[in-house]
C-alpha cells in the first residue's frame, strides 16, 4: 500500500507527523519543517484513504462529529496516532508516529521530584499544556514508573489508546473511549467499581469528569490527569471553571485538599535542529498553595512558586538558554512573563 511505504518513510527520515489532505502532496515534519512526497492527492483519494483506516462505527463517529482520534498499529512499522478531520468539505488526515514502549521518565526532562509525588497512595496530579507538548507522552511515563515500581492496579482512560502498556510489577487496564467506554465520565464512574489502585484520566473535558475525578481522590485513589492550560495557576482556574458555579466551592476545598501538584508543560524547538526540548513548571501542593486554592486566591500562587523555590517556566527556559539549547526568540514566545524571563536572564529587573 503506497501509505504504508509513505509511514515507512516517516519513520526513516524521523518525522514527527505525516499530513494528509486533497489538492496537496503527502507532507512529512521533519525536524520542524515541512517536506513535501508525491504528487498532489484527489479528494477521493484521501477519502478513500481515511475510510480505509477505520472501523464501521468509527466512520460513523467521524461523520457525525466531523473529526476523530484513534490509532493503529502496522507490522513491521509499529503504532501511529492518527487525526482525521474535515477541511472545505473533504476528508483529511494526520499521522504520528508512537514509540513502542513508554519512554522512562529520566529520559524525559521531567522534574526530579515528580517521582516523589507519583510514589502517594492518593491525590490528584494534574499535567497540563497546549496541545502537542507531549502531556500524553508524559502521563505514559509516569504510568511506567508506577507499574515498575510497585503492584498496583493502574486504569487508564484515553482517547485513543496510543502506548501500550504491560504488566510488570503491577498491572495496566487500558480503556479507550468510544471503543471500550462511553466517555471519559462514564468510564471513570465505572473504574471506581473496577479496584484501581491508580486511575490516569486522558482529558478532562466537562464537569461530570472532573466532579467524579475528586470523588475518585476523596476516596483513596492516586488520579494522574491532563487538561489544556499555560500555567500552574491557570491550570486550576480551568479547572475549577468546569464545575457549575452552585458547586464550584465544594471543589474548590476538595482540590485544596487532594491536590499534590501541578506540572505544565511545553515543548521548544532545539537550536540543534533535532527536534524539540521540553520547558515545564512544576507547582507543589505545599500548605501555603492549598491555602490559596482554598481561599480563591489563585493569582497569588505563582508569588510563592518563587518564594518556595517552585521551578516556573521562566526558570527551566532561562536555564535551557544557558544551555545553550534554545533560542532567546524562542524562550521569549513561550514564557509566560517576559519581563520575569528577561529579569531572571539579566539579573536586573525591568522598570
Amino acid at each position: 500500500m503506497e501509505f504504508l511505504r509513505l509511514l515507512r518513510l516517516a519513520l526513516e527520515k524521523g518525522s514527527t507527523d505525516v499530513i494528509v489532505t486533497a489538492g496537496s502532496p503527502v507532507f512529512l515534519r521533519v525536524r520542524g519543517e515541512l517536506v513535501p512526497e508525491g504528487s498532489p492527492l484527489t479528494p477521493e483519494q484521501v477519502a478513500d484513504l481515511v475510510f480505509s483506516l477505520m472501523t464501521e462505527r468509527q466512520q460513523a463517529r467521524f461523520e457525525e462529529a466531523r473529526e476523530l482520534d484513534f490509532a493503529l498499529g502496522f507490522p513491521g512499522l509499529g503504532r501511529f496516532r492518527f487525526n482525521a478531520y474535515y477541511t472545505r468539505g473533504y476528508p483529511a488526515l494526520v499521522a504520528r508516529p508512537v514509540p513502542p514502549e513508554p519512554r522512562p521518565l529520566e529520559e524525559l526532562g521531567l522534574p526530579e521530584n515528580l517521582p516523589t509525588l507519583l510514589a502517594h497512595r492518593a491525590g490528584l496530579l494534574l499535567v497540563a499544556g497546549p496541545a502537542g507538548s507531549g502531556k500524553s507522552t508524559t502521563l505514559a511515563g509516569m504510568v511506567r514508573h508506577i507499574n515498575e515500581s510497585r503492584a498496583a492496579h493502574i486504569i487508564t482512560i484515553e482517547d485513543p489508546i496510543e502506548y501500550l502498556h504491560s504488566p510488570r510489577r503491577g498491572t495496566v487496564s487500558q480503556r479507550e473511549v468510544g471503543t471500550d467506554a462511553k466517555s471519559f465520565a462514564s468510564a471513570l464512574r465505572s473504574a471506581l467499581r473496577q479496584s484501581p489502585d491508580v486511575i490516569v484520566i486522558g482529558e478532562v473535558r466537562d464537569g461530570e469528569t472532573a466532579s467524579t475525578m475528586l470523588v475518585a481522590t476523596e476516596t483513596g485513589h492516586l488520579v494522574l490527569a491532563s487538561l489544556h492550560a499555560h500555567t500552574a495557576p491557570e491550570t486550576v482556574d480551568r479547572l475549577l471553571s468546569l464545575f457549575p458555579e452552585e458547586g464550584r466551592e465544594k471543589a474548590r476545598h476538595s482540590l485544596a485538599q487532594n491536590l499534590l501538584g501541578v506540572l505544565v508543560q511545553q515543548l521548544v524547538p532545539s537550536l540543534s535542529q533535532e527536534g524539540h526540548i521540553l520547558a515545564y513548571e512544576m507547582m507543589v501542593a505545599s500548605p501555603a498553595v492549598r491555602s490559596l486554592i482554598r481561599e480563591g486566591k489563585t493569582h497569588q500562587i505563582r508569588h510563592h512558586m518563587v518564594g518556595e523555590g517552585m521551578a516556573t517556566m521562566e526558570e527551566t527556559l532561562v536555564r535551557l538558554l544557558r544551555m545553550g539549547k534554545i533560542s532567546l526568540e524562542e524562550a521569549s514566545l513561550r514564557a509566560p512573563d517576559r519581563r520575569e524571563l528577561l529579569w531572571r536572564l539579566n539579573g536586573v529587573r525591568p522598570a
